[in-house]
């Protein structure tokens, strides 16, 4: 395992991962940012279905909560595959939800958006979709953790660079919003955007 993963933690984990799974894993030497999508790919495959495609549609978003997780997969619930998701060794749990290693979940959202375009396309509509709603009915401490997870999906889709600046401006701008000195700013500043327009 070390002679591939050369000391990387993050490799060293899924090496280990994958070698259970397949014990005659054979990976190209290199380092560890060229081994990393081989070792990802062979610790998906060891997956059951369910969990690998929960792991596909965590990876498309910046965070997951079971609610999230059941809106990405188009589920009534997402609780049991978020135990599952829980499990992995690339998942930590924070305050905010479940994040996945940034390196992994960049590889896998990278590898399905090659593999199958559309599925990818609709894992982040469903999140868009999802994450929008809830920046309207959430507490206003929680907008901030929203717009940060909206923010992230423009990044991570086909959006040409101005629908993305328009996007991100947008949700930085109802979520600056909620500061009384920025309302104060606004009044005084007619035009914070485009001259004459926004």
């Amino acid at each position: 395992v070390n002679r591939f993963a050369r000391g990387h933690p993050l490799a060293l984990e899924l090496a280990a991962a994958a070698l259970r799974t397949h014990p005659d894993l054979d990976i190209a030497p290199g380092p560890p940012p060229k081994i990393l999508p081989q070792l990802t790919a062979a610790f998906l495959a060891g997956l059951p279905p369910r969990t690998a495609e929960a792991v596909e549609a965590a990876s498309t978003v910046r965070r997951v909560t079971e609610p999230a997780l059941a809106a990405l997969l188009g589920a009534p619930t997402g609780t049991e595959r978020f135990d599952d998701l829980r499990e992995l060794p690339f998942a930590e749990m924070t305050g905010e939800g479940l994040a996945f290693h940034d390196v992994v979940r960049d590889t896998i959202a990278q590898d399905l958006a090659r593999r199958d375009p559309e599925r990818h396309r609709r894992y982040l509509l469903r999140a868009w979709r999802f994450l929008n709603c809830a920046s309207h009915t959430k507490a206003t401490l929680d907008l901030w953790q929203r717009t940060a997870d909206l923010l992230f999906l423009p990044l991570h889709t086909p959006l040409d660079g101005d629908s993305a600046l328009i996007v991100r401006a947008f949700y930085e701008e109802r979520t600056l919003s909620l500061d009384p000195k920025y309302r104060r700013y606004r009044q005084d500043v007619k035009w914070r955007l485009l001259p004459g327009v926004v």
